[in-house]
């Protein structure tokens, strides 16, 4: 194996090319995210470049709030999608005024359900308004929102 930097191209698909310092050779696939990584004498700096899945923004299917009720805990379920991957949910819920009463990440639920849920950390009183903000956002930072108004 020659000391001369290599470029290798690493795809989801575990397919690889390898080309002389210079050049780089990459697939040109729909939906795939690649990785160009630069080795040379032994150190290793990677790039991200950005595929056409990219390109699309998460789409949020759907923001269930009929298990909230704004006490302590009370949950908030929402099914979120993208063309690669989901890295974070996050939840804000503010009163009909615009001030935010409280706002958090949500966890994907265990058993492999694809749901996100978010529980509340405070106790909205019973009769308020409120609009719940769902933003969801993919690994290469593409966001999508959703507004939900409730009366708890």
């Amino acid at each position: 194996m020659s000391r001369q930097a290599r470029h290798t191209a690493r795809a989801t698909t575990k397919r690889e090319c390898v080309a002389p310092h210079g050049q780089v050779n990459l697939f040109k696939q729909k939906n795939l995210i690649v990785e160009i990584r630069l080795v040379k004498h032994g150190a290793t700096h990677s790039h991200a470049l950005r595929g056409e899945s990219d390109l699309n923004a998460p789409s949020i299917d759907e923001v269930d709030v009929s298990d909230y009720t704004g006490a302590q805990g009370s949950p908030i379920y929402i099914r979120t999608e993208d063309d690669f991957a989901i890295q974070r949910v996050q939840v804000a819920v503010a009163g009909t005024d615009g001030a935010q009463l409280e706002a958090g990440e949500a966890s994907l639920e265990a058993g492999g359900t694809g749901r996100w849920v978010y529980r509340a950390g405070s106790t909205i009183p019973t009769g308020t308004d409120v609009r719940i903000s769902v933003t969801s956002t993919d690994r290469p930072g593409s966001a999508a929102t959703m507004d939900t108004d409730k009366k708890l």
